[in-house]
């Protein structure tokens, strides 16, 4: 699933950063922390898209909309956790270009 590591974090990265969310702006990411974050929020956000595909009472648009939010309060969750691990916080992470696109070509991956 997750074959070109660039285009993965690149969303991620976008969404940390965009506006109307608190988050840490700057901070050392190895590798190995971004996946393991990446596949964290990877399954977490697989078990919300199943549980949204069972309420039928809700339009496919709330659905989604829905979804999103989650998604993005699971990755503000992930980036404060991260950064408040890190001490020495210097490298950018911002990359915001239309993150709400990549959230939602994202959704259609899982």
């Amino acid at each position: 699933m997750w074959k070109n590591g660039t285009s993965q974090f690149r969303w991620l990265g976008e969404a940390a950063n965009s506006g109307g969310h608190i988050f840490a702006q700057h901070m050392v990411l190895t590798k190995q922390e971004m996946w393991k974050m990446v596949e964290t929020l990877s399954m977490s956000i697989f078990k919300d898209k199943k549980m949204a595909s069972k309420t039928e009472t809700q339009s496919s648009w709330e659905k989604r909309h829905i979804l999103e939010t989650r998604i993005l309060e699971k990755v503000d969750v992930a980036i404060l956790q991260l950064a408040s691990t890190k001490s020495d916080i210097n490298l950018s992470v911002r990359q915001a270009v239309g993150v709400n696109e990549e959230i939602r070509i994202f959704i259609k991956l899982l």
